[in-house]
């Protein structure tokens, strides 16, 4: 099966190149801008996979990070150009502070099929 985690990350790297996209936010030399990508569940059979994803996105501030977001959910449904990816839905986008950093942040719920 397809690394969907992986997928969204080179995904959203080439179609947003000025905000990188990692697996965890960076700890060291955290730039004022970037994305996150974990997914939250995973459902596999031989041919299809069907996971959650949260697509986190951090800012300096709020406004910042709500359009990023935005950005963000424009470029996500662009995602079923890949030939394996046939479904990608957005289900939630919520502003979603990190309230330990004290980060502005959003954070967006897709649902998204693959095959192969």
């Amino acid at each position: 099966m397809r690394d969907v985690e992986k997928t969204i990350i080179d995904f959203l790297n080439d179609e947003i190149e000025d905000i990188h996209t990692y697996s965890d936010a960076p700890e060291k030399n955290r730039p004022n801008e970037f994305i996150t990508v974990e997914i939250q569940n995973k459902n596999e059979d031989s041919f299809i996979s069907k996971s959650t994803v949260a697509i986190q996105c951090w800012s300096n501030k709020r406004v910042n990070a709500s359009k990023l977001a935005h950005r963000v959910c424009s470029e996500l449904i662009k995602l079923v150009n890949i030939d394996y990816v046939s479904k990608c839905k957005i289900e939630n986008f919520l502003n979603f502070p990190d309230l330990q950093g004290k980060i502005p942040r959003y954070q967006i719920v897709a649902y998204v099929v693959t095959t192969g």
